[in-house]
């Protein structure tokens, strides 16, 4: 059953593998897309993209990245208040 567009957000903020599992099937569901038909086109399983659906914390970012630019979904990082940015030491890179 396709859920109604103006039902699932334009973006979301995600602070977790599940945030972005529910937040992806909402959209390809919204869209009327199955998981045979984005499987086919990010060349990854079925199998893979329902545990990435569900949340799995182990799923390959390679794989999640190109999930997302089959659906037209883009990932954008941005700062946000963290322990390190409270006055701990930063972590050199």
């Amino acid at each position: 059953m396709q859920q109604d567009l103006n039902e699932v957000p334009e973006s979301a903020r995600i602070k977790s593998t599940g945030d972005l599992g529910r937040f992806v099937r909402a959209w390809r569901k919204a869209r009327g897309i199955t998981l045979e038909t984005v499987s086919g086109l990010s060349n990854v399983s079925t199998r893979f993209l329902s545990e990435f659906e569900r949340g799995k914390d182990t799923a390959e970012i390679g794989k999640i990245l190109k999930v997302l630019n089959v659906l037209g979904l883009d990932v954008t990082v941005g700062k946000r208040e963290s322990r390190i940015n409270q006055g701990h030491r930063e972590a050199r890179i």
